[in-house]
């Protein structure tokens, strides 16, 4: 299953507003799996409970607080803004839609930068 960097920021937006994520677009599966990445990012706090009979990942979040994380606040910051998110994407299609995630958190943190005019 591929990383979906929108599913990421979806789910980091959802959960910092406390509401549903729109999964319209998604699989349980595909949630599952990208809750689990975003653990292992340090996005979020998450308790992986998938157990060893099955084969699609689980995650527990963490009820009372939020579970993202301050690495997961600096993301979301970074690619809050509609038109940064946009420009992203429409530069990394240019490279096959996908590249590591710093690499894509620095490019939008640049963006707002960019915006706001604060020199590189």
């Amino acid at each position: 299953m591929k990383r979906d960097m929108d599913l990421i920021r979806e789910l980091l937006l959802a959960l910092e507003e406390e509401r549903t994520p729109n999964y319209q677009k998604y699989s349980k599966e595909q949630v599952g799996h990208h809750y689990h990445l975003m653990g292992q990012a340090g996005l979020i706090v998450a308790v992986d409970i998938t157990s060893q009979d099955h084969k699609k990942y689980k995650c527990a979040l963490p009820s009372k607080l939020s579970p993202i994380t301050w690495e997961g606040y600096e993301f979301l910051d970074a690619s809050r803004s509609s038109q940064v998110w946009d420009a992203a994407k429409k530069e990394f299609a240019k490279f096959g839609g996908s590249l590591p995630f710093t690499v894509m958190k620095t490019f939008c943190v640049a963006k707002v930068k960019e915006l706001i005019g604060l020199p590189e």
